[in-house]
């Protein structure tokens, strides 16, 4: 029987999973998602390495064998000269010096770098505190070997006979050591670290690595948005460029770096509380369903029990749906892919291996300041640069690593999950639906459905090829893009019969997914009415967070530039912000007067007298979720510098400049989308007054969407240490935070309009599935990346249909008034408990403190039915 048949012929409510015909190959699909770093190595490497019995080692492993033997001699001789100095002794040292300890410390060191440089740059402190963190647990293991052997070797006997891999093993013994400490089993106690203590652990053995291994410099993070008063760049890890290109290399021959999670080949298990959904055996340690926004073990765990009290149906429906959606690997695609990255061209948005040289070190470089500066300046760019290529190449190759392996299987799910405000996320990463345009070009549903003149599919399939070539393709309307698409056969033709020679689609707005999309359209037209299309097709909402403000307040005038309206053509808010940004640049120029003048000719020029909708897009897209100046100059810089990137030599005064014109154009902006969208700026002032009174009380805030879905807001208060420390020789400052279970004011208010207006897209969401999935509807497959949903070409206008009447439904409940009335319970029941207030002298005490409701526009919600581009 073939995959595809077995899959079939079993139904997934079917009580007993171990009866599906694909059971025993999920089972050792889960045992290999355990992670394959080197948590199975520890003290085994550096002793094989000396017994010279060590076999089928891959390139990192041999980097490891290489490095261990001086990593842990050079912690041995810190150890010696610490001991033997005088004064007062480092704080690490008392945990370091048992000679059995330390190659297991260089390990966990050596390994937590390894494992970080191929995804991101390090910042130094929670580096630290991760790394003292891993010898605690390390040490609490050894403690429990020592004095309790015959529990110890009990728990190890059970793991020999389930045939437990390292990283389970690890595990549990830490668990186990934690629960049976908690339940007074052993003859002796275990003070857990403090954070400090971690960090002061972590530190020594990090500098130990970067002193022993020389792979490695302490730089400022070239990421960091400058500041006034002089405030210095926080400090991170950099790998020099010779590693990176050789750990990239190296990991993509070896497979080392694994994905945890990796999509089921029958039917995730389904949710019935916050743990136990997704995945089937012990061997995955699936994460909680909700992601909660609490950094306390203690609260975690008794925000999951509340969790697992409330009765969400909808919400549950909704996730069932979407992770029981088949899909499969879009072989055409990946075979593009595949010849893209053996060939190394560095073109669709893919990266190339080689990582770019240091520049050449000044030959005065010890005498002149000057040139230091510069230099480093140089040199910070360049490690930036060769983070994210490795970054992105680990990303790429994982990717395809796991299509190359599911390509085999005609179809596989993706378990999901939620954060705590109800957005949904696959598990596995890399290849997943919501994962880069590379990861959604390799997917399509496992299940297709025929186009028909009826259900007008060739139009969505027309409009999909449209959307993804991009440019102004997609701002087009409807007919206009399909008229555009059916003009272009030849096109399609030739780059379906030869993608690697026919590269026009490698330079578009999402280049796999349009790849994808000429491969269906070219099919299409050979096979005519009737074909098969299994191609997901997109669409998204305009500025969706800025939507949602609208429609709360009814604010027409913003309402009608994000499609709440009936229009005859897409409306575009970005480009409304960036005509009337040039209106304000050519009025300041037409003054001839100083640096402003000269700074607004600077980008009317730059942009060819038409400031384009790119420019704006990203700063007004963060306005909903608490956009702040600071993200309007990062954004603006990333435009810059890619649209006119910064010379590598250029001196101070360029820098000084470059700097002077960003600052100009984004206090201009801020005050145009401040003056153009102010309904939506008005609802988040709303949101953080209201906030303000609750956190004022030292309180958490929780709401109930319109899905059923309960939001807990809440964000502990960190606790910070300023250090004066010494790293690889040089003296430097650093702050250790902790986060403690106070509520931080400021942080709460901080993040609730984002994430209030999150919560409404989630739910939005949830209440388009569960409308979608109804059997009359008909659609049965589902995808969607928060503002954009999906299914097949013959389904869209029926999703088209539920989404709109959904996001109705959702906003014909006045959602502020709900959110007022979450405050005020929170006021009352703080009111009665601490003051002994009597509840209706409470409540119209708390009424009294909070700001009263907004007023509302005069935007008539209906429309959105009518509206052909509320989603496009």
């Amino acid at each position: 029987m073939s995959a595809r048949s077995a899959a079939h012929s079993y139904s997934i409510l079917d009580p007993d999973i171990t009866a599906h015909p694909l059971w025993s190959l999920e089972v050792e699909l889960e045992r290999g998602m355990l992670a394959e770093g080197a948590d199975n190595f520890r003290d085994r490497v550096v002793e094989a390495g000396e017994a010279k019995e060590m076999t089928r080692l891959s390139p990192v492993r041999h980097l490891m064998e290489d490095w261990l033997p001086g990593v842990v001699l050079g912690l041995k001789e810190w150890v010696r000269v610490s001991k033997a100095s005088r004064g007062a002794k480092p704080l690490a040292l008392q945990y370091l010096s048992d000679p059995k300890v330390q190659p297991a410390a260089c390990l966990i060191t050596v390994r937590t770098i390894l494992d970080l440089i191929t995804l991101e740059r390090p910042a130094l402190v929670p580096l630290f505190v991760r790394i003292g963190r891993e010898i605690e647990h390390e040490l609490k293991v050894r403690l429990w070997e020592n004095q309790e052997p015959d529990l110890f070797y009990a728990q190890q006997k059970k793991f020999k006979v389930a045939h437990s891999d390292a990283t389970h093993q690890r595990r549990v013994n830490i668990n186990r050591f934690n629960s049976l400490l908690a339940e007074g089993n052993f003859g002796f106690g275990w003070e857990a670290w403090a954070e400090e203590t971690c960090f002061h652990v972590g530190r020594e053995l990090v500098d130990n690595l970067v002193r022993v291994t020389r792979w490695f410099d302490y730089i400022p993070d070239p990421d960091t948005v400058p500041r006034k008063g002089g405030i210095k760049a926080a400090l991170i890890l950099a790998p020099k460029p010779e590693l990176v290109e050789w750990v990239g290399e190296a990991l993509n021959r070896a497979e080392v770096l694994s994905p945890a999670f990796k999509p089921t080949v029958i039917p995730p298990k389904r949710w019935t509380g916050t743990k136990g959904g997704g995945y089937y055996t012990p061997y995955v340690n699936t994460p909680s369903l909700i992601r909660f926004k609490a950094h306390q073990k203690q609260m975690q765990e008794g925000a999951a029990q509340e969790y697992d009290a409330l009765h969400m149906p909808m919400v549950y429906e909704a996730i069932h749906f979407v992770q029981e959606t088949p899909w499969r690997v879009n072989k055409s695609v990946l075979e593009v892919a595949k010849q893209i990255i053996a060939k190394d061209l560095g073109i669709a948005g893919l990266p190339v291996m080689k990582a770019r040289d240091l520049p050449p070190k000044p030959a005065d470089i010890e005498t002149n300041e000057e040139a230091k500066r510069r230099w480093k300046r140089e040199a910070a760019a360049v490690y930036s640069s060769n983070a994210r290529q490795l970054s992105k190449t680990r990303l790429a190759s994982r990717t395809l690593r796991i299509a190359m392996e599911y390509a085999e299987f005609d179809r596989f799910y993706f378990p999901h999950m939620l954060d705590f405000r109800g957005r949904m996320y696959p598990i596995p990463v890399g290849l997943n639906p919501q994962g880069d345009a590379l990861a959604r070009g390799l997917l399509t549903f496992a299940d297709g459905k025929p186009i028909t003149e009826e259900n007008g599919g060739a139009g969505w399939l027309a409009v999909h090829l449209g959307s993804c070539w991009g440019g102004t393709v997609d701002k087009m309307p409807f007919d206009t893009r399909i008229a555009w698409v059916e003009e272009r056969a030849d096109l399609w033709k030739a780059i379906a019969a030869d993608p690697m020679g026919n590269l026009e689609w490698a330079s578009t707005d999402k280049p796999f997914e349009c790849l994808a999309a000429i491969f269906e359209w070219v099919q299409f037209l050979a096979v005519g009415w009737g074909y098969v299309s299994h191609l997901p097709i997109h669409v998204d909402g305009t500025c969706n967070g800025i939507q949602h403000l609208s429609a709360m307040t009814r604010d027409e005038v913003a309402g009608a530039y994000v499609n709440l309206t009936p229009s005859g053509k897409p409306q575009d808010i970005y480009k409304f912000v960036a005509d009337a940004l040039q209106e304000v640049l050519e009025r300041i120029e037409e003054t001839g007067v100083g640096l402003p003048a000269e700074h607004a000719s600077f980008w009317l020029n730059l942009c060819g007298r038409d400031l384009p909708r790119s420019l704006t897009k990203r700063p007004v897209m963060v306005l909903p979720y608490g956009g702040t100046k600071d993200a309007y100059f990062k954004y603006t810089r990333l435009w810059l510098d890619e649209k006119a990137p910064l010379p590598t030599h250029a001196t101070d005064q360029e820098r000084t400049l470059r700097t002077q014109r960003l600052s100009f154009i984004v206090n201009h902006l801020w005050d145009v989308v401040n003056d153009r969208i102010k309904g939506g700026k008005a609802v988040m002032k709303w949101l953080k007054d209201c906030a303000s009174v609750v956190a004022a009380q030292g309180q958490p805030l929780v709401w109930v969407t319109s899905s059923g879905f309960v939001v807990r807001h809440f964000y502990g208060k960190l606790k910070v240490k300023q250090i004066n420390t010494r790293l690889d020789g040089q003296r430097v400052q650093l702050q250790i935070a902790e986060t403690t279970k106070d509520l931080d004011k400021h942080a709460q208010l901080l993040g609730i309009s984002p994430n209030f207006v999150h919560s409404q897209d989630a739910a939005a969401l949830t209440m388009s599935i569960v409308k979608a999935k109804q059997k009359e509807v008909g659609i049965t497959a589902f995808t969607a990346i928060h503002d954009a949903y999906g299914t097949h070409a013959s389904d869209m206008w029926e999703l088209s249909r539920c989404l709109r009447e959904a996001f109705v439904e959702l906003h014909s409940e006045d959602a502020l008034a709900s959110y007022r009335n979450a405050c005020l319970a929170v006021l009352v029941d703080k009111l009665v408990a601490d003051a002994g207030v009597d509840p209706m002298e409470a409540a119209q005490i708390a009424d009294e403190k909070l700001p009263p409701m907004l007023a509302k526009g005069n935007l008539d919600l209906s429309s959105v039915k009518e509206s052909e581009y509320f989603f496009a």
